[in-house]
């Protein structure tokens, strides 16, 4: 079978889902050859470069319109793009759910925080989500969920059969590794001036990152006089200026100190992981947790909220706090900076835990979903 994946929104940055189909589409191109895998994507995407050179078909496809104009594409228009490139089935990695007439249709599903109060983004996204996913993913051969804790929701809130949700689950990124080179780390600290301890957040300042909770924590934390050094580091994608300045008067009103990195990439990432004391995760909602694995292959401590995906995750190899409890999250905080015995014990669990989630059984598992389509459609 020769399945075509819409990769076309995913662009040069850095981000989850771009980690996720590079490394996937890697580990798929090394199995056995069972079917052919199509990769349209963007040129600017840096997509090609890597996965051409190991065997993935890659078509060259414009950014992809805005989601309504989307939504409203009729079956012809992924009809005829099939057409130009032979393929049998379609794999989308976003949404909306795309039209594409009798070829059987994949779809993968990161996370569904548009039904999470609170959690979800514009007004039409959630509306989307709320009134016309369901009904879409009627049409949808085969849900992919990248962790079982995605799974159980997309059957229970969106009422898709359990036999028609696969999981697919996510790994840490392998350019992620440990800095031992303590120069380079001495140089990270002084390009962002980071002069005592620091708990290290990543990713984007947005409402389900619940990083309020995180800024009331530490300003809990600092009240000892032998945490009194401790900062806060948000690294990640450049976050609106408006959320950006609403932390940073947290902060503030707080007395937290802080540092907003911006975009960095795989080496500065690296480093971050291994000059942090920890890494905190009070997010609200993650579909599956990427970060967190990645920073306990750095060797870096874990604290992360018990919610949904990421206690999946994160397992035995993290310290577990109530998403919406500054005090339990302090005290977490607290028991990994005071404790170098508590802070190994997690570094080591971590390494195992990380070691747990591979890039090639995942890409077995999709092959799987592949051969099941592909018996499927010979079964009609």
């Amino acid at each position: 079978m020769r399945v075509a994946i819409d990769g076309s929104a995913i662009g040069p940055e850095r981000s989850g889902a771009r980690t996720r189909l590079l490394n996937l589409l890697l580990a798929y191109a090394s199995l056995e050859r069972r079917h052919e895998i199509v990769l349209f994507c963007r040129q600017d995407a840096g997509l090609a470069e890597r996965l051409a050179p190991a065997g993935i078909e890659c078509v060259e496809a414009p950014p992809p319109p805005p989601p309504w104009r989307r939504f409203c594409a009729p079956a012809a228009a992924w009809r005829a793009r099939l057409g130009q490139v032979g393929a049998h089935a379609l794999q989308a990695e976003t949404l909306p759910v795309p039209r594409c007439g009798e070829a059987p249709l994949l779809l993968t599903i990161h996370d569904l925080r548009d039904l999470e109060p609170g959690c979800g983004g514009s007004a039409a996204r959630r509306l989307y989500a709320r009134f016309l996913l369901a009904p879409a993913l009627r049409r949808v051969a085969c849900v992919i969920a990248v962790s079982e804790s995605t799974r159980a929701r997309v059957v229970e809130w969106l009422h898709v059969p359990p036999e028609r949700v696969a999981v697919v689950a996510n790994a840490a990124d392998p350019a992620v590794a440990p800095v031992a080179d303590a120069a380079a780390l001495a140089a990270f600290r002084e390009r962002f001036d980071l002069r005592g301890r620091f708990v290290l957040a990543l990713g984007h300042v947005e409402p389900r990152k619940n990083l309020g909770v995180l800024v009331a924590a530490l300003r809990l934390v600092r009240r000892r006089a032998e945490f009194a050094d401790v900062g806060l580091v948000l690294a990640g994608r450049s976050a609106p200026r408006e959320a950006r300045s609403l932390l940073r008067q947290a902060a503030r009103e707080e007395a937290v100190p802080l540092v907003l990195t911006g975009p960095i990439g795989d080496g500065d990432r690296s480093r971050a992981f291994s000059a942090a004391a920890c890494l905190a995760i009070p997010s609200l909602v993650e579909g599956f947790g990427m970060v967190p694995l990645e920073a306990m292959r750095a060797r870096c401590p874990v604290v992360a909220a018990r919610r949904g995906a990421l206690e999946e995750v994160v397992g035995d190899a993290a310290l577990l706090f109530d998403a919406r409890d500054a005090a339990q999250l302090a005290r977490a905080l607290e028991r990994v900076l005071a404790d170098q015995g508590e802070a190994r014990r997690l570094v080591e669990r971590g390494l195992c835990r990380a070691a747990e989630y591979d890039w090639s059984r995942s890409a077995r598992a999709l092959r799987a979903v592949h051969d099941a389509v592909c018996t499927a459609g010979a079964g009609r």
